[in-house]
């Protein structure tokens, strides 16, 4: 349940309530634990986020963006209203970029607003999950140190 009071609130299933203003960097989780999805809240209930493939960043409303939440985790509070301002006008400066899983994806351009430097933990993860599958197999097919384990 998200209220509207300038400061918004949600209940984790833990019982935790989260609370969170304009110009926070917020992280959903689905109900499937790996999957996380950031977006930086605004005013009168809306945010900022990066909805995935084929759409671009925008703006919709928290209802929308929490529907299918599980978990709701503050991942960098705005510290004066100043900067939730700037983060709010940055964000607005980037509406229509598109989704691309190597350089916006959710958390690529979150990050981008609130820090200047995009980051996706969740792309490094994928990433670096496959370069250690592509190494571990060119050192199985050339019967290096992993082929002679077999």
């Amino acid at each position: 349940m998200i209220v509207d009071t300038g400061r918004y609130s949600f209940r984790n299933p833990d019982g935790q309530v989260v609370e969170f203003s304009p110009g926070d960097w917020m992280r959903r989780w689905a109900s499937v634990p790996v999957i996380a999805h950031d977006f930086l809240a605004g005013y009168d209930s809306q945010c900022f986020h990066s909805p995935g493939p084929g759409q671009a960043f925008g703006v919709t409303t928290l209802p929308e963006v929490l529907r299918n939440a599980a978990w709701l985790e503050l991942v960098g509070a705005a510290p004066d209203a100043t900067t939730a301002w700037d983060r709010i006008h940055r964000a607005r400066s980037i509406i229509g970029v598109p989704w691309t899983f190597t350089e916006s994806n959710c958390q690529d351009t979150v990050s981008a607003v609130v820090t200047g430097r995009p980051q996706s933990f969740q792309r490094d993860a994928v990433c670096g999950v496959c370069l250690v599958a592509v190494t571990a197999a060119l050192l199985w097919r050339r019967g290096g140190w992993l082929g002679r384990c077999a």
